[in-house]
């Protein structure tokens, strides 16, 4: 299933629980990245 988001809505993830978790991943990574490491 492609792209991805709709795997976890398949799985009975709601839009909103997917779209807050991945924001939670995005701002992680670019912590992350902002780190330099």
């Amino acid at each position: 299933m492609a792209p991805i988001h709709h795997h976890f809505e398949l799985c009975g993830w709601s839009e909103t629980r997917v779209v807050a978790v991945f924001s939670i991943i995005t701002a992680l990574l670019c912590l992350i990245a902002l780190m330099g490491v």
